[in-house]
């Protein structure tokens, strides 16, 4: 099984920004909304360049979720 992955880095800033919305989300990433308050222009920047790199678009011609391909204990 092959995938692509890519690696974004984020300053200690943007971490802690991420995991504030991570833990408001309930730690679902589908769910990530921009912070309020003073942080919302920078939470909304660094999430944008969060699902930029983790989420995927539709068009890409892969699937979203596991294929399953074998079932187990049937002959």
């Amino acid at each position: 099984m092959s995938s692509k992955v890519s690696a974004i880095d984020f300053n200690p800033a943007c971490n802690r920004i991420l995991n504030q919305m991570l833990h408001k989300a309930g730690y679902v990433t589908a769910r990530m909304q921009p912070l309020a308050g003073p942080l919302a222009r920078q939470s909304k920047a660094v999430l944008v360049r969060f699902m930029s790199g983790v989420m995927r678009d539709g068009a890409t011609g892969t699937p979203r979720e596991p294929h399953c391909v074998f079932a187990f204990g049937r002959a």
